[in-house]
């Protein structure tokens, strides 16, 4: 109910513009035909009716959709929340964080405030539409009661003495019912005019438009247009009776008019009757009527063409894409979240917020046909960019920005006449984190393929695996301009490519390609070696699985995306696969002691001096509205904010607080502080990964190796604390270490060339060396699942 009533809501408001208009047209041309009056008022019934439109560049209604039921809040869309679409910069900034903070919700709530209100709304336009409907029909039912001894005259006109003033009664059938004391010569006039009412068929438009005044009776504007309508009928009827009088029969006519008026209300649907409304006016119509122009013609046509035009077409919706640029990114694109659908074969670009000039490019979603879109535009704030492109397909927007701050940033492309997706739906259950989770369909948003590239792996018998787009640019970089020399490399090949329907193999450990069909070989240094070993790892070395379904301290544990404002809320970022920090917010007494502890804090700002240096973070953080305070081994809290005198310092001791938090999330999520020199006698180490780069699959490998797992306890047991962490999607991989003591400690691996790694949200480096990345931790994972493939095989 209260989602049919805000898109009933949304059609009132859009077509209370188009009435608006038709008030102005029949303010300013007076003179137009008065049947033109009525067609004004049909276009506005179709604007009403219909719930949908094509769009259109020379429409000026501001919105569709003026009242949304979702509204965009730190770059996620939030259901729900109410916002407000006007084209007013000022109404938007000034109304819209006003609904998102009423009608905020958890969605662990029943119900959201906006559904209530949406709910109520409803109930009450419901029956208000149904008290107008019985009052037309019981009008209907008394009028008929009233004329049942009428007698019939001829066809379907009837004379009866309870009649006062002519009518016409019926939708159907409809009839024409006289007075008994009527004059022959007032009865021909009446008849005329009556006769124009039927074949008009105004007993049919009258009745449309009550019925949509009862199902839109909240909006004002409808009500003065179905009193505007029943006058404009009225006057068009004159008119087509008295077009081909003389003006002494216009004199006539009008006295026939006045004398059967009388009051009468505005509002019913039934009857049509002779002296109903404006008969002062009517009068006036009458007795000035004029044959129309030709230009005035030329002018009313002109007139409807444009109404319809610019009411009856929605604005092209412009779409203002967020790209974000990740802190340190150094890639030559990134691209965006949301994909984009073009409804032309032309697609129109305009640099938005924090968008200089830059080359912008569109990255294939889901095409059907073989078009290039390698090569990108330059954009340049101001001036459109304009892309031939598939009607229909789905893109992503990338853009040539670099970042080389430590916060990620934003920019924005704008765009028209596309349709939007989100590429990562998340699931409605989302605010809660459970390690239960299991992988869906691969999103279509990650299908980024190159038909004519493919690889397998020779020595398990793999079967090929698409590269994704951007990989396949790679290794096409290194095969098309590599130097090659004759011959073929006496080094063993592990892994086949298809370059277009040509097979080419490949050497992990010499780096080695080899073209049989052309009998020649590329050797690649040690550095482009590492980079290809690290992208064939991606879809060779670790064979794709069911996500675990196991126990975790955390499986039962409701953990939410957002803060909740006016609560102590604890950020965790578990050593696990997950899409970002959580926030764990504790309920009754522990609330109420949190809230009342971190409101008596005594946070003296001093001049900021590093006072951190030397000591080492526990991984989460304290969030109390807008404040964020970090947590220190030794109970120490720490916390900045901007002053007159810059940036001040707060560092203070707070240990009965924060032992209270480590023992609250040890018991509740299992949260743990680690020793990393405790890493020792590994067991087993079980991989997992799910991300962009696995083109959003879960992948699993377990590693019993000897070899393998003391280089993994000789890097990871001497690795290095780090302050603040850092963006190297840490969360998208976790590493499980089994040590020979029973001990499980779960590492979140990064998945760039960063060599770090979280322990529940504490970062390390574990090879704080410059000439090393995070790739061989990879490579060495593949080699030991290839290793194990090929035991005792020669």
């Amino acid at each position: 109910m209260g989602d049919i009533f805000l898109k009933l809501l949304n059609m009132s408001i859009t077509a209370g513009w188009l009435i608006l208009a038709v008030l102005c047209i029949r303010l300013l041309f007076r003179k137009i035909p008065k049947w033109v009056n009525c067609l004004l008022w049909g276009v506005v019934a179709i604007r009403l009716i219909c719930p949908f439109s094509i769009e259109s560049q020379f429409s000026i209604l501001p919105s569709t959709e003026p009242i949304k039921s979702s509204t965009v809040v730190e770059g996620e869309v939030q259901n729900y929340i109410p916002s407000i679409d006007s084209r007013l910069t000022i109404v938007e900034n000034t109304i819209n964080p006003m609904l998102t903070e009423t009608f905020a919700y958890n969605e662990s709530d029943s119900a959201a405030p906006l559904q209530i209100v949406t709910y109520a709304a409803g109930l009450v336009w419901c029956c208000g539409m149904v008290l107008l409907i019985i009052c037309a029909m019981g009008s209907a039912v008394k009028l008929h009661k009233l004329v049942k001894e009428a007698v019939c005259v001829r066809d379907n006109i009837y004379i009866c003495d309870v009649v006062k003033s002519p009518f016409i009664l019926g939708i159907f059938r409809p009839r024409v019912y006289l007075s008994s004391a009527l004059r022959e010569r007032e009865m021909d006039y009446i008849l005329a005019h009556e006769s124009a009412h039927l074949k008009r068929k105004d007993h049919w438009w009258k009745a449309l438009g009550y019925l949509l005044l009862c199902i839109h009776w909240f909006n004002p504007l409808c009500w003065m247009a179905y009193s505007l309508l029943c006058k404009d009928i009225e006057l068009a009827c004159d008119e087509k009776a008295a077009k081909d009088m003389t003006f002494h029969e216009k004199k006539e006519y009008s006295k026939v008019l006045l004398s059967c008026a009388r009051q009468r209300s505005l509002i019913m649907v039934c009857p049509l009757a002779f002296g109903e409304v404006g008969v002062k006016e009517r009068v006036k119509s009458v007795l000035n009527y004029k044959k129309p122009t030709l230009w005035i013609m030329i002018a009313t046509v002109a007139v409807l063409v444009i109404l319809a035009v610019c009411f009856l077409t929605n604005p092209t919706r412009e779409y203002q894409i967020r790209i974000t640029i990740p802190a340190g990114s150094t890639e030559a694109f990134c691209y965006s979240d949301e994909e984009i659908s073009p409804k032309g074969n032309t697609l129109t670009f305009y640099a938005g917020e924090g968008l200089g000039d830059t080359e912008i490019a569109l990255l294939p979603v889901e095409v059907r046909e073989e078009n290039a879109y390698d090569e990108p535009a330059y954009i340049t704030p101001g001036m459109p960019v304009k892309m031939d492109v598939e009607k229909g397909a789905w893109f992503k927007i990338g853009v040539n920005v670099q970042n080389t701050t430590d916060e990620s940033m934003d920019v924005y492309v704008s765009v028209k006449n596309v349709e939007v997706r989100i590429a990562s739906v998340k699931e409605a259950g989302d605010s809660s984190l459970s390690t239960e989770q299991t992988p869906g369909e691969e999103n279509a948003a990650q299908q980024e393929t190159d038909a004519d590239m493919q690889v397998s792996d020779i020595l398990n018998g793999s079967s090929p695996v698409t590269i994704s787009r951007e990989d396949a640019l790679i290794f096409r970089a290194f095969l098309e301009s590599g130097e090659w020399d004759d011959g073929i490399s006496r080094c063993a090949n592990n892994y086949e490519l298809i370059f277009d329907g040509n097979t080419v193999r490949y050497h992990s450990d010499c780096g080695t390609f080899n073209d049989s069909a052309y009998n020649r070989h590329i050797t690649l240094s040690e550095e482009d070696k590492v980079e290809v070993n690290t992208i064939l790892e991606k879809y060779i070395s670790l064979q794709a699985g069911e996500m675990p379904v196991k126990n975790d301290t955390i499986q039962n544990i409701m953990l939410y995306e957002q803060p909740e404002a006016d609560k102590v809320c604890i950020k965790v970022q578990p050593s696990m696969i997950r899409e970002n920090a959580y926030y764990y917010i504790p309920t009754d007494k522990d609330q109420e002691w949190l809230s009342a502890q971190v409101e008596a804090l005594d946070l003296e700002g001093q001049p900021f001096d590093r006072r951190w240096e030397g000591h080492k973070e526990r991984g989460w953080q304290i969030i109390y509205n807008d404040m964020e305070i970090r947590v220190f081994e030794g109970g120490y809290l720490y916390y900045t904010y901007d002053d007159e005198k810059g940036m001040m310092e707060c560092f203070i001791e707070a240990p009965k607080l924060c032992d209270y938090i480590q023992i609250m999330l040890t018991e509740k999520i299992g949260y743990q502080n680690y020793d990393v020199s405790d890493i020792k006698d590994i067991v087993s180490a079980k991989l997992d990964v799910k991300s962009a780069f696995t083109s959003g699959q879960f992948y699993s490998q377990t590693i019993t190796d000897a070899e393998t797992l003391q280089k993994f306890e000789e890097w990871f047991s001497n690795a290095e604390y780090m302050y603040g962490g850092t963006e190297c999607g840490t969360q998208y991989a976790c590493l499980e270490l089994t040590l020979a003591n029973g001990d499980v400690m779960k590492l979140s691996m990064a998945t760039d060339s960063c060599p770090n790694f979280h322990i529940d949200g504490v970062a390390y480096d574990y090879r704080p060396v410059s000439d090393w990345n995070n790739s061989e931790f990879y490579v060495t994972v593949q080699r030991s699942a290839c290793d194990k493939q090929t035991d005792g095989v020669d």
